[in-house]
């Protein structure tokens, strides 16, 4: 399912008192338990959240999974791990807020954010980087596998122009984006900078390290 595919949506009360959210009529939760159903996702990641400090978890809802996940991190490293949340559904994530359903102070959460412009945050890049733990609500991932399929698939443009959009340090930027239209950065390297016949910038050095450490086994 595509975001703009959307057609339905309402909140229900489960036989235990608690809310989740109802998407085009999938329920994100157990009409019945969402705590039981929440431990139970839970439970089937232990041995990995046990591993992993690190945990990616696809889906919100209205986050019963993710507090299990949170308690069971805590019992394995304390206070010292890292948990991100990718949430599709921007009015789910604004409705599980309202409720206080989740602590957003112990973890991160990406809502409602097209796949290119997740892939542009510096941080999330160096999270994923990591390879955490990767937890799929069921749910959620069956309803919008489309999404998740993307983002688990993603790959990045390299061209020279995206890269200098997303390089913080303003000088690199500036130096990368003189060079006009490449498609990557290595190929800027071997076809440009390698091609002539001084180095003359300091920045030229610099890219030819970045190459070395490519091609080295580090």
């Amino acid at each position: 399912m595509n975001l703009d595919q959307i057609e339905r949506y309402e909140i229900k009360t489960s036989k235990m008192g608690l809310k989740l959210p109802v998407v085009n009529d999938v329920h994100l939760h157990s009409i019945y338990n969402p705590e039981k159903e929440a431990q139970s996702i839970a439970d089937k990641y232990e041995e990995n959240i046990k591993s992993k400090k690190n945990i990616l978890i696809l889906g919100l809802g209205f986050g019963y999974h993710v507090n299990k996940v949170v308690e069971m991190a805590k019992k394995y490293h304390g206070e010292d791990f890292n948990i991100v949340v990718i949430e599709p559904n921007l009015k789910v994530t604004n409705d599980c807020r309202e409720l206080k359903i989740v602590d957003e102070s112990i973890l991160t959460i990406h809502a409602g954010m097209p796949i290119q412009e997740l892939y542009e945050m510096r941080s999330l890049v160096e999270f994923l980087t990591d390879k955490p733990t990767v937890i799929a609500h069921p749910s959620s991932f069956n309803l919008y596998r489309d999404y998740f399929k993307d983002f688990l698939s993603f790959e990045a443009k390299s061209d020279l122009f995206s890269c200098s959009r997303i390089i913080t340090n303003k000088e690199i930027s500036e130096y990368l984006g003189s060079f006009g239209d490449f498609d990557s950065i290595e190929n800027l390297i071997d076809h440009k900078i390698l091609r002539q016949t001084e180095l003359k910038d300091e920045k030229d050095h610099v890219m030819l390290a970045y190459r070395h450490m490519l091609l080295s086994d580090f």
